[in-house]
């Protein structure tokens, strides 16, 4: 008798191979991810960890599949892990119910750096937004980068102040 992982649909002859596999979990892009994704956009913060992505980069490929997916007006992939990887660690994200730029911080997860509420704001609107807080974020990560190769700061003290952890 097959068994088959309710998260990523993998099928295993054995009950042991399903229990010991390394469960890649949902597709970013599948439906009922995808409105995981919309509510979790709708409800965080900045500083917000979010639940629904994964807990490593992910390809710019999947960022490129949830572009295209229903309910998401934006999936831009922002910044490169290691050059030649084909890995996103920085992306801008619009759903229906507002925006996010969202950073891989490894042993945290994707964590929400900025945000914008949707509330009653036009599509276009919620998008200049987003893009305003693409900008103020690339601005303090640089801001942070030179203060620390000059040594006039500790750039995770202010890393965490500037995200409220």
């Amino acid at each position: 008798m097959a068994h088959t992982c309710d998260a990523c649909g993998e099928t295993f002859q054995t009950l042991t191979k399903l229990r010991l596999h390394d469960c890649p979990g949902p597709a970013l892009d599948a439906p009922d991810h995808v409105k995981k994704i919309v509510e979790e956009i709708g409800e965080i913060g900045q500083g917000d960890v979010l639940s629904t992505f994964p807990e490593e980069s992910v390809p710019v490929e999947t960022v490129e599949a949830l572009a295209n997916a229903e309910k998401i007006q934006t999936a831009l992939p922002l910044m490169s892990g290691s050059p030649g990887t084909g890995l996103t660690e920085r992306i801008a994200l619009q759903t229906e119910t507002g925006g996010a730029v969202i950073e891989y911080f490894p042993q945290r997860g994707w964590i929400a750096v900025r945000t914008v509420d949707g509330g009653s704001k036009t599509e276009d609107r919620v998008n200049e937004e987003l893009m305003d807080q693409v900008q103020d974020w690339q601005s303090v990560v640089t801001d942070l980068a030179l203060g620390h190769a000059s040594g006039d700061i500790d750039a995770k003290k202010e890393l965490r102040r500037e995200l409220g952890l």
